[in-house]
C-alpha cells in the first residue's frame, strides 16, 4: 500500500511551472453574496461542475470524499458528512446548503443530511469551508459550511442529456435544460437512478424533479421560484460479523427467509428568493423556504416500522450596504421553525420463552422555533481588511412523548401500560468573530481570526430513555472559539491554500446507546480539536496535478460517559488524524483525456471510550477515461478502486460488525450537451 503511495506522490513531485490561476473566481457562502475567492477570509475549497464531469462522480458524497479535509462516517448512501474531527457529533456540527438554504434535518438520530437527494449531474459547483460560519448560517457550524450550487441556482442556459451502467448492474439516466425569453428564464432537470450496490440486497430506486423559474422585473429587481421533489426506495444491507466477512464480503447478512429492511423517502421544497440593487451601494436579498422530509422505516425482522415527518419552514433577508471606498456591512435576521413527528410500532415475539407478544407504540411530536439577528461589518486600509460580526439567536422548544406498552400472554392475559412527556425549554445563544486579512502581494494574503459559536441540542436530544422509559435532560448548548491562521499565494507553479487551527468546545453533546432500548445524551466537560489544512495545485502542459492534506487532533479535556467512567485524554471517536488526496489529470489530446483520484485516511477509534478496536486506514484510486468524438458528446468510463483496496464503509461502536466497502469496480456513460 505505501509503495502504490509513494510511486504516485513521485509523480506529482516533478518541477512544475506556468499555471492559468482563476483567483477571481466566485464565492457565496463566504458572505452571503458573491465575492472572489481571493477576498474571503476562510480556507475555501471550490469544486466546480467541469471537475465534478471530468471524474465522474457518482453523487454529492463521492465529490466530498475526495477533499481531505472532508470525513464521510458512515453509509455512502446516508452518511454523515464531517469537517474537523466533530466524529459523532457531525451530524449536527456540518451545516449543509443547497443554494445558500441550510437542509440539515431537526431529526438527527435516526436520518442523517439529505444531502445525495441532489443529482450530481445538476451540480454548478460546491463550495466547501472548514471551520465556522456561525454568523451568517447561526446553530451548528463549528465543522463548517458545505454549499451545493445548483445550475438552475446558477441560471445555466442549455441542455443535458446523460446515461450511465454500473459494473453492479446500477443505471441512471438524467436530463437537463435551462431557456431565456425575454426576462425570464426557466430551468428543468430530472434524474432517474436504479442503485446496485456492491453487496447482496444493497438497491435503491430514485426519481428526481426540479423546475426554476427566474424572472427580471428590471436590471437591478429579480425573483427565483424553484420547486425539487425526491423519491427514494431503499433496502439496506445489515452490518456483518467477522465470519460472515470471512465467509463472503458481499453477502446480505440476511438469513433464509427473513424480510428485507426497507427505507422510503419522499423530499419535497419549495424556495422563493427575491434580488433588488435598491442603489449603487445597497442590496436586498430575502429568501424564503419549505422544505418536508418524509422517511418510513419497515424493519420486518423484528416487525417494526417507523414513520418520520420533518418539516421546516424558513425567511431570511439581508441587506449589504457598500459605504465609504471598500468597505461593507451586512445586517439580516432569520426565522426557522422546524416540525418533527415521529410514530413508531415495534411487535417483539417472546412466546417461545417468556409466553407472550409485546406490542410497543411510540409518539414523538418536536418543535423548535428560532429567532435571529447578525450583522457583519468589513473594512479595508490599503492592504489590510478587518471584519467583525455578531449573532444572537433565541431557540424555544416543544417536546411531547408518548407511549403505550401491551403484553399479550398466552395464557390469555394482557397488561397494558403508558408513559406520557412534555417539556418546554428556551435558549438564547450568541456567536461572535474577528477577522484580519493581508494582502502582501497581488497573488498572496495571508488571515487570521477568531470565532466564537454555539450549537444548540435537537429537541430529541432534550429526553433520554433507559429501560425503555423516557425521561427530560436538561442539556446545555454546546459553544466553542477556534483560533485560525491562514495563507492563500502563487508560489512557484502552484497555487497554495492552507490553515491552521484550534478550537476548543464546552459542554459538547455526547450520545450512549444500548440496543434500542437506552438512549442516553449528555455533556462532555471540554473537548479540543486542532490541526492543519493544506492545497496544492499545479500546471505543466497537458497535466494538471492537485494535492491535499489534512491533519486532525481531537481530544476529549474533561469529560466522562453515563457511566460515570473518565473520558479524560481520549480522542474523540470517528475521526481520522490524516487524510491525503492526489489528483492527476492529463489531457492527452483535445479528445482524450486521464483523471485519476488518490485518497488516503489513517485509522481511528470508534468510540470515545476509545475500546474495541478501529477503523482501518486505507488507500484507494479511481481512474477514469473520457473521450469527446465531438464537442457535445463526452464518453466516459471509469475503474473505481483501482487496486482493489478492502476496507469498510463502517464499523460498529464496539468493533464486532462490519459493512464493506466496494471492492475493484466500473462504470460507464455518456453525456450531451445541447
Amino acid at each position: 500500500m505505501n509503495t502504490k503511495l509513494i510511486l504516485l506522490s513521485l509523480i506529482a513531485s516533478a518541477s512544475i511551472y506556468g499555471a492559468d490561476i482563476q483567483l477571481g473566481q466566485s464565492v457565496i457562502s463566504a458572505t452571503g453574496f458573491e465575492t472572489a475567492q481571493k477576498d474571503t477570509v476562510k480556507n475555501v475549497a471550490v469544486i466546480t461542475s467541469k471537475e465534478i464531469e471530468e471524474k465522474n462522480y457518482q453523487s454529492v458524497t463521492d465529490v466530498l470524499k475526495d477533499i481531505p479535509s472532508v470525513n464521510i462516517i458512515g453509509d455512502t448512501n446516508n452518511p454523515i458528512i464531517d469537517m474537523r474531527g466533530q466524529g459523532n457529533t457531525a451530524a449536527t456540527n456540518v451545516q449543509v446548503l443547497v443554494d445558500g438554504i441550510g437542509i440539515n434535518l431537526l431529526e438527527s438520530s435516526h436520518v442523517k443530511t439529505p444531502i445525495n437527494t441532489i443529482p450530481i449531474e445538476n451540480i454548478e459547483r460546491i463550495e466547501v469551508i472548514p471551520g465556522g460560519g456561525a454568523i451568517l448560517y447561526g446553530n451548528g457550524t463549528r465543522g463548517g459550511i458545505i454549499n451545493i450550487i445548483t445550475k438552475s441556482g446558477a441560471g445555466f442556459n442549455g441542455g443535458s442529456l446523460g446515461a450511465e451502467y454500473t459494473s453492479f448492474g446500477g443505471k441512471k439516466g438524467d436530463i437537463n435544460y435551462g431557456t431565456s425569453f425575454g426576462n425570464t428564464s426557466v430551468n428543468i432537470g430530472y434524474s432517474k437512478h436504479d442503485y446496485k450496490g456492491y453487496r447482496d440486497n444493497d438497491e435503491l430506486d430514485s426519481e428526481y424533479f426540479e423546475g426554476t423559474i427566474k424572472h427580471n422585473f428590471s436590471k437591478n429587481k429579480g425573483l427565483m421560484i424553484k420547486y425539487s421533489r425526491y423519491e427514494e426506495d431503499a433496502i439496506t444491507p445489515k452490518m456483518l460479523y467477522k465470519k460472515q466477512l470471512d465467509e463472503d464480503r458481499e453477502q446480505s447478512g440476511y438469513t433464509s427467509g427473513e424480510a428485507y429492511d426497507n427505507r422510503e423517502t419522499k423530499k419535497n421544497e419549495l424556495n422563493l428568493k427575491y434580488d433588488q440593487k435598491i442603489s449603487k451601494n445597497l442590496d436586498f436579498t430575502l429568501s424564503a423556504y419549505y422544505q418536508e422530509v418524509d422517511v418510513d422505516f419497515v424493519y420486518n425482522n423484528n416487525d417494526s416500522i417507523m414513520r418520520i415527518e420533518d418539516q421546516k419552514l424558513g425567511i431570511k433577508p439581508k441587506l449589504r450596504l457598500k459605504y465609504r471606498d471598500n468597505d461593507e456591512l451586512v445586517l439580516g435576521y432569520d426565522y426557522i421553525n422546524s416540525i418533527l413527528k415521529r410514530d413508531s410500532d415495534v411487535i417483539f415475539d417472546f412466546t417461545n420463552f417468556f409466553k407472550y407478544k409485546q406490542y410497543e407504540k411510540y409518539l414523538s411530536d418536536f418543535n423548535k422555533e428560532t429567532h435571529s439577528v447578525f450583522i457583519l461589518n468589513k473594512n479595508k486600509f490599503n492592504k489590510l481588511e478587518i471584519s467583525q460580526g455578531f449573532r444572537y439567536e433565541y431557540s424555544a422548544y416543544d417536546i411531547e412523548r408518548y407511549q403505550v406498552i401491551k403484553k399479550e400472554h398466552t395464557t390469555g392475559k394482557i397488561d397494558n401500560s403508558s408513559s406520557y412527556l412534555r417539556n418546554n425549554k428556551y435558549e438564547n445563544n450568541y456567536a461572535w468573530e474577528l477577522m484580519a486579512n493581508y494582502y502582501y502581494s497581488d497573488f498572496g494574503n495571508v488571515y487570521s481570526k477568531v470565532e466564537s459559536g454555539f450549537t444548540s441540542p435537537s429537541p430529541n436530544q432534550l429526553t433520554n430513555k433507559e429501560n425503555n422509559h423516557y425521561y427530560s435532560v436538561d442539556l446545555n448548548s454546546e459553544t466553542y472559539i477556534t483560533y485560525e491562521i491562514g495563507v492563500r499565494d502563487y508560489l512557484l507553479g502552484s497555487f497554495i491554500t492552507g490553515a491552521v487551527y484550534l478550537t476548543d468546545t464546552n459542554d459538547e453533546i455526547s450520545l450512549e446507546t444500548k440496543g434500542t432500548q437506552t438512549i442516553k445524551n449528555s455533556n462532555l466537560g471540554k473537548t479540543r480539536r486542532y490541526g492543519a489544512e493544506l492545497n496544492l495545485e499545479q500546471y505543466l502542459g497537458k497535466f494538471t496535478i492537485k494535492e491535499g492534506y489534512s491533519y486532525v487532533h481531537t481530544e476529549i479535556l474533561e469529560g466522562k460517559n453515563t457511566k460515570n467512567e473518565i473520558l479524560d485524554g481520549n480522542r474523540v471517536a470517528n475521526v481520522p488524524q490524516h487524510k491525503f488526496s492526489l489528483g492527476i489529470d492529463y489531457q492527452i489530446n483535445e479528445k482524450l483525456s486521464l483523471s485519476s483520484a488518490t485518497i488516503y485516511s489513517s485509522k481511528y477509534y470508534l468510540n470515545n471510550e476509545n475500546i474495541g478496536g478501529k477503523q482501518n486506514s486505507h488507500i484507494v484510486t479511481n481512474l477514469t477515461i473520457n473521450y469527446y468524438p465531438t464537442p457535445a458528446l463526452r464518453l466516459y468510463t471509469g475503474i473505481n478502486n483501482l487496486f482493489n483496496e478492502k476496507y469498510y464503509t463502517s464499523i460498529s461502536s464496539d468493533g464486532l460488525e462490519f459493512d464493506p466497502a466496494a471492492e475493484r469496480n466500473f462504470v460507464f456513460g455518456f453525456k450531451y450537451n445541447f
